[in-house]
């Protein structure tokens, strides 16, 4: 019998499509429901390690940003490496959650965010690449349905599940319970074959990434340090990065963002939306179960209670968005989602003080509604670009959204850390009403910076 030679092993034969379904299910479950699990926790591990309101906001700020930032690099990796990066994804997304459950100090467990938000900017992209790269055309519309789904699923059951996993059993659940998903999804990815990754042509563009990463983090740290004495120095940081970011983008003959990207109206217009809309959804929802904890004594499961109302709200209102879209325009649409999102936050200031739910029903499903609305922010820019900066496009949005997430919990955290001295309800309520002036700065930045769909470039 001849010992096969020292070397790599060849790929294995390529899945079959149900398993990749399954995968993208998986993948797209967790990476989505990883945040909306910590929101309901945050209240023990606060108790737990001992963490103030600084220590909160920057167990999903470390997530958000590093996983922003590294978008626009993690699409040319796998371009690069292709199989192989979205397994090294899956494996760093396990690891550093394993070291989350772990976590006995602040510090391990906001560097553990970290590696999760480095383990999604891989395998994110990369399990989206499979619709185009390991399913046959004829699957890839059932691709794409899995996936939205799989979103709504984890909208929806993410904040009661984390709800569950820490009034049942401890906040560590929260972490372990991403391990058996990841491990289903490793395995079913197997060694495919060789799907059109290019390791020598592909360039990859860490450096300006770490940049953009360096940049984001410095005024997000000063943000949340308002008023310290030490606050100028993340805002040097910050300044200095950006300069050099900037600078790298003009002279670079292969920039982190398309020339013809950065300037596409549709794209830059969307992305003007994302983020006034994004800090002021964002930042509310992520100190939403928070305060019901703190401020009225209730359990996990109870406290996230309205995030899934709103949720659920997204969903049902989704494919009435469709149609919407198609009779008003986007411009339309997307503004009249924004106000009505403000609206829900303003009817959710009134009843901040309130303990029950039901007073509050009527402003989460408004805010439902108005989310849904804001569908139309992805798609629109994608149907205005070349399909080659389809997957550069798309990247930029996710992070536009990440970005725009975390300057919410920064800037909403501060607000309700500064007006809850006395009253966290009254610090909540302030925090609302900020969300609502938010989207209305949105609407104003949808009917000013969307162009109506016959006037896009082809």
């Amino acid at each position: 019998m001849t010992a096969r030679p020292p070397g790599p092993r060849p790929p294995g034969p390529r899945p079959s499509s149900g398993r990749l379904l399954t995968v993208i299910a998986l993948v797209a479950f967790v990476s989505t429901a990883d945040n909306a699990v910590l929101v309901a926790a945050l209240t023990s591990i606060r108790t737990d390690l001992g963490l103030g309101m600084a220590g909160a906001q920057w167990l999903g700020i470390a997530y958000m940003l590093t996983f922003a930032g590294l978008l626009p690099a993690t699409g040319p990796l796998l371009d690069r490496w292709g199989p192989a990066g979205l397994r090294a994804g899956l494996a760093l997304f396990a690891s550093a959650s394993l070291a989350a459950a772990s976590a006995s100090d602040a510090a391990v467990l906001v560097a553990a965010r970290v590696g999760q938000g480095a383990g999604a900017a891989i395998v994110v992209p990369g399990t989206l690449r499979l619709l185009r790269t390991g399913l046959p055309a004829r699957h890839r519309p059932l691709g794409a349905a899995v996936w939205t789904a799989a979103l709504a699923a984890a909208l929806a059951l993410g904040p009661w599940l984390g709800g569950v996993l820490t009034q049942h059993g401890h906040w560590s659940w929260i972490f372990l319970a991403h391990l058996p998903p990841l491990a289903a999804a490793a395995i079913l990815l197997g060694r495919p074959a060789h799907d059109g990754a290019d390791p020598v042509r592909t360039a990859v563009p860490v450096g300006p990434a770490l940049l953009a990463v360096a940049a984001s983090t410095a005024v997000t740290a000063a943000i949340v340090g308002w008023g310290q004495d030490w606050s100028w120095l993340p805002v040097a940081v910050g300044a200095a990065a950006l300069t050099t970011l900037v600078r790298h983008e003009l002279r670079s003959a292969t920039p982190l963002f398309p020339r013809e990207v950065v300037r596409n109206s549709a794209v830059l217009g969307s992305v003007g939306v994302l983020l006034p809309w994004g800090i002021g959804v964002s930042g509310a929802v992520y100190f939403t179960p928070m305060v019901h904890q703190d401020a009225f004594a209730q359990g996990p499961v109870a406290a996230s209670l309205p995030l899934v109302v709103i949720a659920i709200a997204v969903v049902a209102a989704t494919p009435a968005v469709v149609r919407m879209t198609r009779w008003f325009g986007v411009r339309a649409t997307v503004a009249a989602g924004c106000l009505v999102g403000g609206g829900g936050f303003l009817a959710l200031a009134g009843t901040a003080h309130a303990p029950d739910l039901l007073s509050r029903v009527p402003g989460l499903v408004l805010l439902g509604l108005g989310a849904a609305c804001t569908a139309p922010l992805t798609a629109h820019p994608l149907d205005t670009v070349a399909g080659r900066d389809s997957g550069t496009v798309a990247a930029l949005l996710t992070a536009a959204r990440e970005m725009a997430a975390a300057l919410g919990v920064a800037l909403l955290g501060l607000v309700l850390a500064r007006n809850a001295v006395a009253d966290l309800a009254h610090g909540y309520a302030t925090a609302l009403v900020v969300a609502a002036a938010l989207q209305a700065v949105a609407a104003t930045a949808a009917l000013t910076l969307l162009r109506p769909p016959e006037q896009a470039p082809p």
